[in-house]
């Protein structure tokens, strides 16, 4: 099931300070952007604190000056400036929707995802393609399988030459160096 946003309808109205406040936080661009001068995230997009309570200030900025963002759908931001909060700059999606013009306008959605081919020059495409879960278990990462298999290769081309000791593993252990007969 898709993330849900918080509804940001339970801010409104704001006070008059609450609104003064966040427009002294952001910057008028030549471009028209309304850059967000106040804390950013990990990711470039700014956060604020109101009521106790942080918000992402770009979906907060939609719900005042734009129009009520559905929990469901994310703000795609057209002009690609994570930073801006202008509501002219933004318009409601579907999490496809936005992956898919972010990869059509920008060039690629992911640092990874517009790649063709591995870091030895392998085509990542159909059969040495592989997806599998990141070392974290929170996203898949594309593989090419002729990397991994040399990956795997030599690794057990290093197993032998050590003499086939599987010193990590314990289940494994007991078949290489079986224990000593009872006497």
């Amino acid at each position: 099931m898709a993330k849900k946003f918080r509804d940001y309808s339970v801010l409104l109205p704001l006070t008059p300070g609450e609104l003064d406040y966040l427009l002294s936080l952001r910057r008028i661009d030549p471009n028209g952007c309304w850059t967000w001068t106040g804390r950013l995230d990990e990711e470039g997009y700014g956060r604020v604190k109101l009521r106790g309570q942080t918000w992402v200030v770009h979906r907060l900025f939609h719900e005042i000056f734009g129009s009520h963002v559905s929990v469901d759908l994310v703000i795609d931001h057209l002009c690609d400036n994570r930073a801006c909060c202008n509501p002219a700059h933004h318009r409601q999606s579907t999490r496809s929707e936005n992956s898919k013009r972010a990869k059509h306008y920008v060039g690629i959605h992911h640092h990874n995802g517009g790649r063709t081919h591995c870091r030895r020059g392998h085509l990542l495409l159909g059969h040495n393609c592989i997806y599998r879960w990141s070392h974290n278990g929170t996203r898949l990462a594309r593989v090419c399988r002729t990397c991994l298999n040399i990956r795997r290769r030599a690794y057990r081309a290093r197993r032998r030459a050590a003499g086939n000791r599987w010193t990590g593993d314990a289940r494994k252990k007991h078949l290489i160096n079986p224990p000593d007969p009872p006497s």
